[in-house]
């Protein structure tokens, strides 16, 4: 219950991270194919960096973490940046990032998983 608590505040802030990201750089965003990329893969890093933060070793934590996250992700982007951007899940930028959120919590706790068995 504790690690989805987490995983459910965690993934709040990770979606209005992007949020915030993407709000301040929209113009930006709007021109030009490579910051949609860029910000992108700044899903994926930032999800690193909370589950960093947040010490999921386990394959098991990781998935709850990257379940909640993506489906938190789904239903913000759905009900509160639909209202902004009504074809916000035609881009395929948007699912590059939802991909790089959700594998990023299983990587990390996959080479945790891989260090403590070189540790052996």
């Amino acid at each position: 219950m504790k690690t989805f608590l987490k995983a459910l505040i965690s993934g709040f802030l990770l979606w209005a991270t992007m949020f915030t990201l993407i709000s301040m750089i929209l113009s930006l965003y709007n021109q030009y194919e490579l910051i949609k990329i860029l910000v992108s893969i700044s899903s994926g890093v930032i999800a690193i960096l909370f589950i960093y933060y947040l010490k999921a070793q386990k394959i098991k934590q990781a998935l709850i973490y990257s379940f909640t996250w993506l489906t938190l992700g789904f239903a913000l982007d759905y009900f509160v940046t639909m209202k902004f951007n009504e074809y916000i899940f035609y881009s395929p930028y948007l699912w590059l990032g939802y991909g790089l959120m959700f594998v990023s919590p299983l990587i990390y706790a996959s080479l945790i998983k891989k260090k403590s068995i070189w540790k052996k």
